[in-house]
């Protein structure tokens, strides 16, 4: 419904201003509000966007507070964007490669971090 997919543009703008401004926590709560509308975003472009910046989010959370739900939501958003990559690695080769690099951070090996990004 429109309603839903309304909600769900509000929690990704929210979650995408959280980002920018450097609150990796709220973006987080944004997050995690719009996975509450699941039909809302596979309906929606904007999903692109909720799965990159939803991995970025999780590791980077993960990274400052723990929490092995973290590192799994985030491994999960980057096995999505592999799947969009192997697709199109014109489009989305970049974000995944991020992503990548980003989980291998996370797990501090950051010789695979380098690796994967360049």
């Amino acid at each position: 419904s429109n309603n839903l997919m309304l909600a769900h543009h509000i929690q990704e703008i929210c979650m995408l201003r959280s980002y920018w401004k450097g609150d990796y926590v709220g973006a987080e709560e944004n997050f995690r509000n719009a996975l509450l509308i699941p039909s809302a975003m596979a309906q929606s472009y904007v999903a692109v966007f909720h799965v990159f910046f939803g991995g970025l989010v999780s590791f980077q959370v993960y990274r400052m507070l723990g929490g092995e739900d973290r590192l799994n939501e985030g491994r999960k958003m980057m096995e999505k964007m592999k799947m969009w990559a192997h697709t199109s690695m014109n489009v989305f080769g970049n974000k995944w490669h991020l992503l990548k690099a980003e989980y291998f951070a996370s797990i501090n090996e950051n010789d695979a971090a380098k690796e994967s990004y360049f």
